[in-house]
């Protein structure tokens, strides 16, 4: 079935694979589900704290099927939310995390962005930065405006 597929969408599984793989060791999971679960909770989380534009300057980053991931169910017209604390961005995790309960959503957040870190270019990295209100400013790993 793979051999039917296009070439662009095989590189995307495979990256998506790497990408998940990284993230479980980060995570110390062995489930790949965890991985993915962590991944799409935080990345929704990020999507809808942003505004538009930024949001999709930083999925054109993304391999396909993790713009999938971030893109799935969607409401450009509800962003950006209004969460300004570091408290709501871990709570708005939690929420978003329903079926995998066992992982600690702060941690979550710091191996996801720690990721994206790893695979994003720094410039986008800085400007998604710069986006977030101050205090959510401070959960980004490395924190790229010190």
């Amino acid at each position: 079935m793979s051999q039917n597929r296009p070439e662009v969408l095989s590189r995307s599984v495979q990256e998506t694979d790497t990408w998940l793989k990284e993230l479980a060791d980060e995570l110390r999971v062995e489930n790949a589900n965890q991985a993915y679960g962590a991944l799409r909770a935080v990345l929704h989380a990020v999507r809808d704290r942003l505004p538009v534009d930024m949001s999709a300057h930083l999925a054109a980053q993304f391999p396909v099927m993790v713009a999938g991931i971030y893109y799935d169910g969607w409401k450009p017209a509800a962003v950006p939310n209004g969460i300004r604390s570091s408290g709501e961005f871990i709570e708005n995790v939690r929420d978003r995390s329903r079926g995998h309960e066992e992982l600690d959503p702060a941690f979550s957040i710091q191996c996801v962005f720690r990721l994206i870190e790893r695979k994003v270019e720094p410039g986008q990295i800085r400007k998604l930065v710069d986006q977030l209100p101050e205090d959510l400013r401070e959960l980004w790993p490395g924190n790229p405006r010190r």
